[in-house]
């Protein structure tokens, strides 16, 4: 069986600025419902929000880096990730439909990309991919499809 490929550790500060971006877009909505709520209430908010961010800074994301990954065989795709529990999802080759290489902005930066492959009822996401295991696994996809029978 083939080892479990883990994402790239450049994708953690990318995982971090996402959080940060969250919990700027609830601050501003607690900022805008402070005019309506008594001080109690907003202090309970600003701690509950620092709570979960300090939570998820220190616990989630890298229980989530620690499980996440994937591992090609020869006949489809595993991926397992999960926080809380783990997960496990499996992707045959005869069901891909399609596969896309992302990379958003932070994700351009950070020098990693994003692979997402489309089957009959699943979209597989996989974060956190250097440009070498995105090119790898583009290669592997192209030549599984090109050894298929129309």
């Amino acid at each position: 069986m083939a080892p479990l490929r883990k994402p790239s550790r450049r994708i953690l500060p990318v995982w971090y600025g996402e959080l940060l971006v969250a919990e700027g877009f609830l601050f501003l909505a607690g900022a805008t419902l402070s005019a309506w709520l008594p001080g109690e209430l907003i202090a309970l908010g600003g701690g509950i929000l620092g709570g979960t961010s300090l939570f998820a800074a220190l616990w989630a994301l890298p229980a989530r880096y620690r499980k996440e990954g994937y591992r090609l065989t020869d006949r489809g795709i595993e991926r397992t990730g999960g926080i809380f529990y783990s997960r496990k999802y499996y992707l045959p080759f005869s069901a891909v439909r399609y596969f896309s290489l992302r990379a958003d902005p932070f994700r351009q930066m950070a020098g990693v990309g994003t692979a997402v492959l489309h089957g009959a009822g699943l979209q597989l996401r996989l974060d956190g991919l250097s440009p070498e295991a995105c090119r790898e696994l583009a290669d592997h996809l192209e030549h599984h499809f090109s050894n298929q029978t129309p």
